[in-house]
């Protein structure tokens, strides 16, 4: 069961997001995986400190965000943090692809 199954992220605070998030890394890493924070160092270049931040209070850089993703096969989530949301009508359609040949130009 994920954590967004248990608590929408939508009502919960920047702070309380980065926190859940690291308790995922930790729960992926030491149950899934069953590695310790020094098997995950290794694997991903992220030193051990660092992750040990992350799994307790949240905080780390985006670029050690996905080497840590990567080591553990998860950084194809990552590509979905920003999906444009479901066209739900023509009108929203014409106004998307408006906008995306717009950012295309540039």
């Amino acid at each position: 069961m994920a954590i967004d199954d248990l608590i929408p992220f939508s009502i919960l605070s920047v702070a309380e997001i980065k926190k859940e998030v690291g308790k995922q890394c930790r729960v992926i890493r030491s149950v899934h995986f069953s590695w310790s924070r020094d098997v995950l160092a290794e694997k991903s270049g992220v030193s051990r400190a660092t992750i040990q931040r992350f799994e307790s209070a949240g905080d780390i850089s985006f670029s050690n965000l996905i080497s840590l993703a990567h080591a553990m096969s998860v950084s194809n989530h990552l590509m979905s943090l920003f999906e444009l949301p479901e066209v739900t009508s023509i009108d929203e359609l014409e106004k998307r692809k408006a906008a995306l040949d717009k950012v295309r130009r540039k």
